[in-house]
């Protein structure tokens, strides 16, 4: 991960266990395919005090966003 991370998001992050963060980034709404999907070229901060990942739709591309609470 790392490069998109801010630094006090890519602690909240590092302290998922590989298999949440695995979860995480498999479980993500897409608006486009109307289903949860894989996200891809990501990013993340913290947002109102919460971990949020910015990314796009590993099938179609669409940009989505993942709470991680």
């Amino acid at each position: 991960m790392g490069n998109g991370f801010t630094e006090e998001a890519q602690k909240e992050w590092d302290r998922l266990p590989k298999v949440a963060q695995k979860h995480v980034l498999e479980s993500v709404f897409c608006v486009r395919c109307l289903t949860g999907v894989t996200v891809i070229d990501y990013s993340g901060a913290i947002e109102d005090g919460v971990l949020v990942l910015h990314g796009r739709c590993k099938n179609c591309g669409q940009a989505v966003t993942r709470v991680v609470d």
